[in-house]
């Protein structure tokens, strides 16, 4: 293996890890610096590098450490994705509210326990509203390591270094649960969550993150997603809030075909037809039943909603869908869009003129 100095007499940054990697394709390169720059290690792991070491912050024991990971890692590349379906190839599906409270959790893990009863493939749930953490709770989850242990050992995410922090549920679902950070503000840079993502793809055939509502760390990792699921109730906040979410969305380069939006029928509307004209330009991808003795009932138990019920149902198809176990992936187009009706049904209203 090789440990490389960035900072050489002829050669400085990580244009000397490209020009090493270039002569040396198949060589574990470690990297050292005296630079403590997030942003350079992210790169340089993007690259390829193995590993990227900070001078002041090294001694003898874990530079050991590192390079025999560094080798191991290199010697079980070839072999060591856990889908079998060769790297990169993971489906990445985002489900995020339009405010709190719209079920945004409760649908990322139905969605991602039908995703593993459909398919042969392995799910990953990852919680990335890292001020919640509902989702290990939900999916019962018993792991002493979350999604801030990934995001700090960037560098390490090969599959053992997966299979060593995430939690098996009954379900088949592998889970890496949030901190519940509840305020705090000392979170790993956001751009590390974005590798994290990057990573789990490779590693998973579906990766299922729970978003929570839009934020900074949401909305940069919005177009890392295949797919993004926005989940709304019949509210007058929650559907001023879910224009205002598809707005941001947009600006930050998110396409429109790869938002679809959920909404949950588990309100209904109090309002008159000023709200009906401000809301029938949404289009609603699928509506998700309200079944709240049957949801609180199941979850009680670790247990979710099967296709014999409304919800389980939807979810169910959902699922299909993007597992392609139904003529392939969902798309914007692919169902028949009903527009919300204020009055609690499903079909299509007209517009209000005026």
């Amino acid at each position: 293996m090789i440990l490389l100095d960035l900072s050489l007499p002829d050669s400085q940054g990580l244009d000397t890890f490209a020009s090493m990697k270039a002569h040396a394709p198949g060589t574990p390169i470690v990297l050292l610096t005296g630079n403590d720059d997030d942003a350079m290690a992210l790169r340089a792991v993007e690259a390829g590098a193995q590993d990227y070491l900070v001078k002041d912050r090294l001694e003898g024991p874990a530079l050991v450490r590192a390079l025999r990971y560094a080798v191991v890692r290199q010697q079980n590349a070839p072999g060591g994705e856990l889908s079998g379906n060769g790297p990169g190839i993971g489906r990445l599906i985002g489900v995020m509210g339009c405010k709190g409270g719209v079920g945004t959790t409760t649908f990322a893990c139905h969605l991602a326990h039908h995703l593993a009863g459909l398919s042969r493939g392995r799910v990953l749930l990852a919680d990335l509203d890292l001020g919640g953490g509902s989702a290990g709770f939900l999916m019962q989850a018993d792991s002493p390591y979350t999604i801030l242990d990934a995001a700090e050992n960037v560098h390490r995410l090969d599959a053992g270094f997966w299979q060593s922090i995430v939690s098996r549920a009954r379900s088949g679902v592998d889970v890496i649960a949030s901190p519940a950070l509840l305020g705090q503000v000392d979170e790993p840079a956001p751009a590390r969550f974005r590798h994290v993502l990057r990573s789990a793809r490779k590693h998973y055939d579906f990766v299922v993150a729970d978003l929570g509502r839009l934020n900074g760390l949401s909305r940069l990792l919005a177009p890392e997603l295949d797919r993004l699921y926005l989940a709304a109730t019949s509210s007058l906040v929650a559907v001023h809030d879910a224009g205002r979410v598809l707005e941001s969305l947009s600006n930050a380069g998110v396409s429109p075909e790869a938002v679809l939006l959920i909404h949950n029928q588990a309100t209904r509307w109090s309002s008159g037809a000023s709200v009906l004209k401000a809301v029938v330009d949404l289009k609603i991808h699928a509506a998700l039943p309200s079944c709240d003795a049957e949801l609180a009932a199941a979850l009680a138990k670790g247990e979710f909603l099967d296709h014999s019920t409304g919800y389980g149902g939807v979810a169910a198809s959902l699922a299909a869908a993007e597992a392609g176990t139904d003529g392939g992936p969902a798309a914007a187009t692919g169902f028949s869009l009903k527009r919300l009706n204020p009055f609690g049904g499903r079909e299509s209203q007209p517009a209000v003129q005026g």
